[in-house]
């Protein structure tokens, strides 16, 4: 008999959201069908955001529970806190596993204010952060040993030319990637742009791809209209997200997001073998080389000339960006299915 693998997160498909959950809880996914043999395994899933239709529609997930081998479960700080105690009590009564996907940095900060959670947490089959922090943490402060690092990755097949020309010739190509939404750092990007053109009109453009949030499209609309060498070229399909980052100089990525773990914009950017600059915030710098995969920033008053320098440094010496981009492509190797499967599957075949 086939061993039945329920894959439990939100999965944003009634409405089409692309952000860091519902894309990464799609590419776990989608690496279990690439991986998993049907006439082994058989793989389902339930996309959370089906309740927001009908509480009643949890039954249906409970009848997929009750007849699965493990449950491959990616939750937000919500679900984990209302239903992971749910899903914990019927997998001592049905017998399954659970393996919980860490999405973001902010499990160990949220177990401070639910310690609760803990014990049940501590007694799966597996919890995978993306981060060492978070992993030292939840090891050290919460005695939790079952703990292991499964980064954020993509499913990548893509080969960048390193030495394309530039599609825009005459201009610095930098683009942004991710939620456009002021804690992304959209309004320093913003600044960037208008002083590096005020110093040398011309010289960069960039281009934003993203889905916006709706409290925020009319300032971002404001700060578009003041900016002509930005343009909004709208969301992307997640399988065209790397080729089309690879046409670009140098992704900017300022963020303070609260919530930010492993953003899956860095890891695009290097499969794309594009380099990064990005704020020094929550764990960032466990996964910039500073001057070799990209740039490392300080959020305060010197941020602005700080991505300026490094931007214009790039600029100016085409044999460092060409560097940064194979060291960029290098480093992006590790975040792909090929380089996290081996480290799930062990818990899947057990």
């Amino acid at each position: 008999m086939a061993r039945k693998i329920l894959v439990l997160g939100y999965f944003g498909l009634e409405t089409g959201k692309l952000d860091g959950q519902t894309v990464k809880t799609r590419s776990v996914y989608a690496m279990l069908q690439q991986e998993l043999p049907p006439s082994v395994y058989k793989l389902d899933f339930f996309d959370t955001e089906v309740l927001k239709k009908g509480k009643w529609k949890i039954l249906g997930l409970l009848r997929k529970l009750s007849c699965c081998r493990a449950v491959v479960y990616l939750p937000a700080q919500n679900n984990l806190e209302k239903f992971f105690p749910v899903l914990y009590r019927f997998s001592r009564l049905w017998g399954f596993d659970i393996l919980y996907m860490v999405i973001g940095g902010w499990l160990d900060a949220f177990l401070k204010d639910h310690p609760g959670l803990v014990p049940g947490l501590s007694k799966i089959k597996g919890v995978f952060p993306e981060n060492e922090d978070v992993i030292r943490a939840l090891r050290e402060d919460f005695g939790m040993k079952n703990v292991v690092r499964l980064p954020n990755f993509r499913i990548c097949h893509f080969k960048p030319d390193f030495l394309r020309q530039r599609a825009d010739e005459g201009s610095f190509r930098l683009v942004f990637m991710s939620r456009i939404f002021k804690e992304k750092g959209v309004e320093t990007v913003f600044k960037v742009l208008s002083a590096l053109n005020e110093a040398e009109p011309g010289s960069v453009t960039l281009d934003f791809y993203g889905q916006v949030e709706p409290d925020y499209a009319e300032r971002f609309q404001d700060l578009l209209r003041r900016c002509p060498q930005a343009r909004f070229k709208g969301s992307l399909r997640p399988e065209d997200v790397v080729r089309v980052l690879a046409a670009y100089d140098l992704l900017l990525l300022p963020t303070f997001y609260p919530g930010e773990g492993f953003p899956g914009a860095i890891v695009e950017a290097y499969l794309a073998g594009t380099p990064v600059a990005v704020s020094v915030w929550k764990h960032n710098a466990e996964y910039v080389k500073e001057g070799e995969t990209g740039f490392l920033i300080p959020l305060g008053p010197e941020e602005v000339s700080s991505y300026m320098e490094r931007i214009r440094k790039l600029e100016n010496d085409p044999a460092l960006l060409l560097a940064m981009r194979r060291n960029a492509y290098e480093a992006g190797r590790q975040y792909t299915s090929e380089a996290v499967w081996p480290v799930l599957r062990p818990y899947l075949e057990g």
